[in-house]
């Protein structure tokens, strides 16, 4: 039975090295960077706009690109962004605070079910099947995540945000954080105990697995907890997320359309050749996307969209219409992401792509 999802090369390459790079960045970064008030220009064009808006566009290539899934599953295709967009102008008339908190919190969901949905992929892949050994590793790499959280809710303000200031509820208990740290530490020396024992038992070890939790633990620890800045919070969420989600996508589709008789440019743009291209599209669409972002809506880069100081529409009545049109993409990828992954009869040819189980 093989360890990887891919190969050793390939799965620490991209599911487990931007991780670890993002965090040794962060560490060699010089601290006017580090602690700088503002994420400097280079920053956010390399790793909001490259990885992080450029990861959501990953999805189409799952979903909207390939004609054949898309009819598979049509309504749920086209529905979704219709009660996105409807859900999202009723939010946002409500009152905009909320709807970006709704939508911060929608992110956090999304970011901490990736991570899980890794390690459960390596679970799957070695055969882990034990209910209970599950419910353990589930809740460890849970809180690997909910730590920095807990401990990001209790000690606001900070000096980073997840979209815009005040998205996150301050709780005013302080030592709260301390007692989800002890739970913390029990799971992890529960954890270790496990797989000693296991391993003791003869069970090959499972390398994916332990980097998936030992990186996720790592990224979020440092990046919310040991450093407080948008700089050291961008550079390690960020790369830990997005890369890893565009390396599964592009393997999907390698191997899927490696093996469908009928022709599509899914086929071609899906070669190991022409991966820059694969990539590529994702970053025009991420650029277009902060581009009306910027010139509409913030005004916060003018020097890199050609735009003029300040954005057209702000403070406009308009905003209600434009922004849930913007995040539009963003918000229908958390969503779609909780459909497309699912290793059951929903997804009945998942488990072939992924793992060649056909």
């Amino acid at each position: 039975m093989s360890t990887w999802l891919v190969s050793a090369r390939f799965d620490i390459g991209f599911f487990v090295a931007p991780g670890v790079l993002s965090v040794l960045v962060l560490l060699l970064s010089p601290d006017a960077l580090v602690y700088g008030t503002d994420l400097p220009v280079w920053g956010w064009l390399l790793f909001v706009v490259l990885i992080d808006v450029s990861h959501v566009y990953a999805s189409l290539y799952r979903t909207y690109f390939d004609s054949e899934e898309f009819q598979r599953r049509k309504g749920l295709y086209t529905t979704a962004p219709i009660l996105v967009f409807l859900g999202s102008v009723l939010l946002y008339a409500i009152d905009d605070l909320f709807f970006w908190r709704i939508l911060a919190y929608a992110a956090v969901i999304h970011f901490i079910r990736q991570q899980y949905g890794f390690m459960a992929l390596y679970k799957y892949r070695r055969g882990e099947r034990d209910k209970w050994e599950l419910h353990l590793d589930r809740c460890l790499i849970y809180m690997t995540m909910l730590y920095p959280l807990a401990y990001w809710h209790t000690h606001l303000p900070r000096k980073f945000v997840w979209f815009i200031e005040g998205d996150f509820f301050s709780i005013p208990v302080a030592h709260a954080v301390t007692w989800v740290g002890w739970m913390y530490v029990g799971l992890m020396v529960t954890y270790l105990m496990k797989e000693i024992w296991m391993a003791y038992q003869g069970r090959p070890l499972n390398p994916g697995k332990h980097l998936v939790m030992t990186t996720t633990a790592l990224v979020w620890y440092i990046g919310i907890v040991q450093y407080n800045s948008d700089y050291s919070f961008t550079v390690t969420n960020v790369v830990l997320h997005g890369v890893p989600y565009m390396a599964l996508v592009w393997f999907y589709c390698r191997r899927k359309w490696k093996t469908q008789t009928y022709h599509s440019w899914l086929q071609t743009i899906s070669r190991p050749a022409w991966v820059m291209g694969f990539v590529g599209i994702l970053i025009l669409f991420a650029f277009l996307e902060e581009g009306l972002w910027d010139l509409l809506v913030w005004g916060d880069h003018p020097m890199v969209f050609g735009g003029i100081e300040g954005a057209w529409i702000d403070g406009s009545e308009l905003l209600a219409i434009v922004v849930p049109l913007l995040v539009l993409p963003q918000a229908t990828h958390y969503i779609l992401d909780a459909f497309i992954w699912k290793l059951n009869a929903s997804n009945p040819d998942l488990k072939g792509f992924l793992f060649g189980d056909r």
